[in-house]
């Protein structure tokens, strides 16, 4: 039997404080700045300043905010506002207006979103037959809080000026830390292969595929929750990697004591060893 999905092979965390993220982010860059100044070539004295970089999966963060009141848009800035005052610089990184269509989850949001809109037909019919039947008022209601249940599940999709929304935000803030590219096509090849460069130190994305295209060393947000007042808050990490997860436990409990009886990364949550 395979693995259905590259999530099967991630350590996960369990649920954190984004001051507890913020710490990683940074730490993650005063190794990765030291290791750079310790293979360069030069020998001139410098100040080496290490700033953490977390590249943000724009669409996927955005789609899961699509029913929010604050709407996709802002719940990315939110993300990306969270790092950028605590000194992370935050890359947001959006699709092209163009992706590959052999992308599966792309594909299959649009059948659901086919099927909404069938279901909408149909639920349209029957209230449609109910009103002229002179039916139960209350026989009415739910089937007009089910068809606007369907229609919704049927625009669920992300505007098409989305990315352009975010660039205009971005340059509105004006801010050293905060940037915005957007890619030719999908953006995970991009954001993967700035973490192999070693440009980011973090992937925040709830997509596993980025274990398999980014290798199993990467460190993802894969999961969390934005406070009102646009905290990150129970912030879950992943990665494929059984040296990474050590490395991000030890940075923890050497900063915080509250990690030293608790084991961070539950094992028992990656069915497949590697």
């Amino acid at each position: 039997m395979g693995v259905s999905s590259p999530a099967k092979l991630m350590y996960k965390s369990i649920p954190l404080d984004w001051e507890h993220i913020v710490h990683i982010a940074h730490e993650l860059a005063r190794t990765r700045t030291q290791t750079a100044y310790n293979n360069s070539d030069t020998n001139v004295v410098t100040t080496w300043l290490p700033r953490p970089v977390i590249d943000l999966d724009a669409n996927l963060i955005g789609f899961n905010y699509i029913d929010a009141a604050k709407g996709s848009a802002q719940a990315v800035m939110e993300c990306a506002q969270a790092g950028v005052d605590n000194g992370i610089e935050m890359i947001i990184i959006a699709d092209g207006d163009s992706r590959h269509s052999s992308k599966r989850s792309s594909a299959s949001r649009a059948v659901g979103r086919e099927k909404n809109r069938m279901n909408a037909m149909e639920m349209e019919m029957k209230l449609s037959k109910s009103l002229q039947g002179n039916a139960d008022q209350a026989v009415i209601g739910e089937l007009s809080k089910a068809l606007e249940k369907e229609r919704n599940k049927a625009r669920r999709a992300l505007p098409h000026n989305f990315a352009n929304v975010l660039k205009s935000e971005v340059a509105q803030h004006s801010h050293a830390l905060l940037k915005f590219k957007k890619s030719e096509l999908q953006a995970d090849p991009l954001i993967c292969q700035r973490a192999v460069r070693g440009i980011s130190d973090i992937i925040w994305s709830s997509d596993s595929d980025m274990v398999a295209q980014r290798g199993n060393s990467s460190l993802q947000i894969t999961r969390y929750s934005l406070q009102r007042n646009g905290t990150p808050n129970n912030v879950v990490l992943g990665t494929g990697d059984r040296l990474t997860a050590s490395n991000i436990s030890m940075i923890l409990r050497q900063r915080f004591p509250l990690f030293l009886s608790q084991e961070i990364f539950d094992r028992l949550q990656r069915k497949y060893a590697i």
